[in-house]
């Protein structure tokens, strides 16, 4: 397509000669994110999400009595020339080097050009340029920005940004250059910006309204939309048990009239989130006969009987009364936005695509039946893509794929008679006998051309079952009343068929429920036998035994369907010709009313044959009660027009919509609010949390001098674990006395080597904070408490996080391993404090020996809800050389002397200096 007045030379085999003409597009089928870039639209999560209509807005706004009440019908419909100038306008904005200009524009508008965003964004960069040269800079920029005062500043600069604007512009149309200069001199294309080139193409063609002309796509607006939001809705809360349930009472169901394939409903719930389309439309059609109280609630079962109902009125591939049909189509869309909004509020415009489905009513006036437009067909071609790409090199998979097609397309076109022009001009066709070859079935089937072989009336019957014994009409035992029929003779014989074609081409076989014309009246039936006559005859050479149904006359209260009836004393059977068939329709077993249960067992066949392997199936009590099941797609429209219109027509689910809008719009309103303040509560208390851990994980050492100075080693912690988070005490303690000696003096610990291997397990410990301000570690485990360990096989991870202080137990200054607590340890007995400030620190094993992890000083912090006040000095480091030689052993080693099981000793050792501790009592 070149454009409107573009035409187009071709030949016409029909007439044997050329004719001329125009390619006139008229619709534009594909999923709804395509077909937004096709109208220039922002897509379906912007602040206007439709590419039909105007419709959105804010959030709030949305969620007020009127916003709420527009997502329940369409809004203004856009036009092209709205979208082309919203285009013009932000290609001109770019130009004053705004980037959130550009976005406020699009995101209030809803409009936004692929192409044209190339150029924007081009222009946002080169206006930027310009005006930094021109304004900002002081070298280069206007000479009336430099002068001392400049009363108008403003002006000037809005002057100069205007006139940046226009010289892009200027630039703009002559981008690219070799479009631009394969134009003519004299064409107006060179004034102006191009379809095309620098904006969608299609917003300029006169036969096309993009906004219009891009129909609602069934497949993926609603299968793979609204049905998937439903199956999803029921399926996801369900335990295994209902899942087995369902998938034995979906496998049982009859599919003779929906011209679906083999249902694989183990399969599909097994993945029930990776259903495709094919699925789905199963799904849509057979979901509500076998829901009961215990898979789903009232709600969820209106909203799938909804979906049914719809599904099979969108699915019409003739419309006989448009006015008819859009009336019963907008209750049925209006039913279906009812329900789920009462199920949940906020999904009527959080799945833009149940908005979207509104617009089928005007696409439906515009472009006929939404089947028309459906891309379900072209998804055939997905096996042909992948057979291409599969018997392909691989190396560049689209040109296989292409020329793979252009050869089959070629192939297609000479075989089946086409004509194309020779060398010297003239239109020549493939001879006879190639063309002879199209007529061969199993070459259609390879092409996927199927042959039109079955003919209405028509009755097949296998070939070795006529060299069976033929069976006469006595030997059937039927029962026959048949004022209007036929009443074959007893001694007549007759062979068993294995189906016959309808008049609407159905392939209908025994067991089948079908719609005949019996003198003139329509009745509905099920198939019993199918018989050919041995012996043929001019009048009657095949009949079609019935077993006639009633139909009441109002629909089934749960299930509001058509039903069909018959008494279990009747026996009696009607015959008809083959050519009484009017077309197959799909029945259901009334296994509701009937207290059918999964009491049989069914063969599971496993490529084509039968198995040892059963599973359970759906025995069925009687053969009297059915239901017509009106949400099926194959033949929804003569089924609507073989029944009375009672039994079909849609009833409003709510009779004043308005008023019941309005109430749901409160009650989303006031949800939103209380789940704004919920997840603002989450935050404040998220960001607390955040900052007391903080706190708590920051490693510090603070040790007081004994001049009363505070010793704290700053450095990065020397090993590669330095700043490890120690794992959170889990166990609670007791109380326990806590050292308060203010006393300078002390005795002197040698440090000393320990014995033992690299620990393989860990103690916790946590500080707990007294009434006297002063805390101490305590171990998990009591057990851990009061153990004695000589190996030093086990690891503790010291946790100092209160404000005070950390202590322990020392032994004799002789002993070589640490010594139970006494029992009678007080305060003031061996402990060292180390004070002001908060801080955390992390002990472990390594070869014996016991290694300082962390060290940082911070400062005192928020601690148990107090806050941390400076402790008395208990232990005492010589000032100058203890400073020193402490951060020095910590860097260099990392090594800290004995230091006890159980938090009962602190043993450090530093080259030049000694520790010094509190004497005991």
């Amino acid at each position: 397509m070149t454009g409107d007045n573009t035409w187009h030379t071709t030949y016409d085999c029909s007439i044997q000669e050329e004719v001329m003409l125009r390619v006139l597009p008229e619709v534009l089928p594909a999923d709804n994110p395509q077909q937004s870039t096709l109208c220039s639209h922002v897509g379906l999560h912007g602040n206007h999400p439709c590419r039909h209509c105007g419709f959105g807005g804010p959030e709030l706004e949305r969620k007020s009595d009127e916003g709420y009440e527009s997502h329940f019908s369409p809004g203004v419909p856009r036009t092209t020339a709205d979208t082309l100038a919203a285009v013009h306008a932000q290609i001109r904005a770019a130009g004053l080097g705004v980037a959130k200009t550009v976005a406020d524009m699009q995101t209030m508008s809803g409009v936004k050009d692929t192409l044209a965003e190339y150029w924007i964004q081009q222009l946002i960069v080169l206006a930027r340029e310009k005006q930094q040269v021109r304004i900002r800079n002081t070298t280069t920029r206007d000479l009336r920005l430099n002068a001392r005062r400049v009363l108008n500043r403003a002006a000037i600069v809005r002057e100069i940004e205007m006139e940046i604007q226009d010289e892009l512009m200027r630039w703009l149309v002559t981008q690219p250059d070799v479009d631009f200069q394969a134009l003519t001199p004299n064409s107006p294309l060179r004034l102006e910006l191009r379809p095309g080139v620098h904006f969608n193409s299609l917003l300029c063609v006169e036969s096309l309204d993009v906004h219009r002309d891009t129909p609602v796509e069934l497949l993926h607006t609603y299968l793979l939309g609204v049905e998937k939001y439903s199956w999803y809705h029921i399926h996801n809360s369900w335990t295994d048990s209902q899942r087995d349930t369902f998938a034995t009472r979906l496998q049982a169901l009859s599919l003779d009239g929906l011209s679906l394939p083999a249902l694989r409903a183990s399969w599909m719930l097994q993945h029930p989130n990776n259903l495709i389309g094919k699925h789905l439309k199963a799904l849509q059609q057979l979901t509500m006969f076998h829901l009961d109280d215990s898979l789903c609630d009232v709600l969820t079962f209106d909203l799938i009987k909804a979906t049914g109902e719809l599904g099979a009125l969108l699915w019409f591939p003739k419309i006989d009364d448009i006015k008819e049909y859009q009336e019963d189509l907008t209750i049925l869309i209006g039913n279906l936005l009812d329900i789920w909004s009462r199920i949940d509020p906020q999904r009527i415009f959080v799945k833009l695509k149940l908005h979207i489905l509104l617009h089928v009513l005007e696409d439906v006036r515009t472009h006929g039946p939404g089947i028309l437009n459906s891309t379900e067909v072209f998804e055939a071609f997905n096996a042909v893509f992948r057979g291409s790409s599969v018997l392909s090199n691989h190396l560049a998979p689209s040109r296989d794929i292409a020329n793979s097609s252009a050869v089959m397309e070629s192939y297609k076109h000479i075989v089946s008679g086409g004509w194309w022009t020779d060398r010297d001009g003239s239109h020549v066709r493939a001879g006879f006998r190639v063309r002879q070859s199209f007529t061969d079935p199993h070459v259609n089937g390879q092409m996927g051309i199927e042959s039109a072989r079955d003919k209405p009336g028509d009755i097949h019957c296998l070939q070795k079952t006529r060299k069976q014994a033929a069976l006469t009409w006595g030997s059937l035992h039927i029962e026959v009343v048949n004022p209007h029929g036929i009443s074959p003779v007893l001694d007549s014989t007759w062979y068993p068929c294995q189906y016959m074609v309808s008049q609407h081409l159905d392939r209908c076989r025994v067991g089948s429920w079908v719609f005949a014309d019996l003198a003139g009246q329509t009745v509905a039936g099920r198939i019993i036998q199918l018989l050919i006559s041995a012996t043929p005859e001019p009048d009657v050479d095949a009949l079609v035994v019935m077993k006639l149904y009633t139909i009441p006359s109002s629909r089934h209260p749960h299930f509001s369907m058509p039903e069909l009836r018959r008494d279990a004393d009747d026996k009696m059977h009607t015959v008809v010709t083959p050519k009484s068939i009017l077309f197959i329709v799909n029945v259901q077993h009334n296994c509701r009313d009937s207290v059918c249960t999964a009491s049989g067992r069914q063969v599971v066949r496993q490529e084509r044959q039968d198995s040892n392997i059963t599973r359970p199936a759906i025995q069925h009590t009687n053969d009297t009660l059915y239901l017509i099941n009106t949400h099926a797609l194959h033949h929804a429209a003569l089924l609507r027009q073989a029944l009375s219109r009672e039994l079909t027509k849609p009833l409003p689910y709510i009779i004043d919509r308005p008023a019941e809008h309005k109430i749901v719009a409160a009650t989303l309103r006031s949800t939103h609010q209380a789940r704004r303040q919920k997840d603002a509560d989450a935050r404040r208390t998220r960001k607390e949390k955040a900052t007391a851990d903080k706190a708590n994980l920051t490693p510090n050492l603070v040790v007081p001098t004994g001049t009363g100075e505070v010793f704290a080693p700053t450095h990065g912690g020397g090993r590669a674990g330095a700043s490890r988070s120690p794992p959170p005490a889990t166990a609670s303690t007791t109380d326990r006395p806590h050292a308060t000696s203010s006393s300078s003096t002390g005795r002197s610990v040698e440090s000393e080597d320990l014995p033992g291997q690299k620990s393989t397990s860990s103690v916790q410990m946590r500080a707990r904070a007294n009434a006297g301000g002063v805390s101490e570690f305590l171990p998990d485990s009591a057990g851990a408490m009061a153990g004695t360990s000589p190996s030093w096989a086990q690891t503790q991870e010291w946790t100092a996080s209160t404000s005070h202080a950390l202590a322990g137990y020392l032994p004799e200054p002789s002993g070589g391993h640490p010594e139970p607590m006494p029992a009678g340890a007080q305060a003031g007995s061996n402990w060292m404090t180390l004070a002001s400030g908060q801080r955390r620190e992390t002990w472990s094993a390594y070869e014996g020996k016991r290694v300082l992890e962390g060290l940082q000083m911070v400062s005192s912090r928020q601690v148990h809800g107090r806050r941390a006040t400076e402790a008395e000095n208990a232990c005492t480091i010589p000032q100058q050389e203890g400073r020193l030689h402490y951060e020095e052993s910590i860097t260099r080693s990392g090594q800290l002397g004995n230091e006890a099981l159980s938090m009962r000793e602190y043993h450090g050792s530093f080259p030049g200096g000694q520790l010094f501790c509190p004497p005991r009592g």
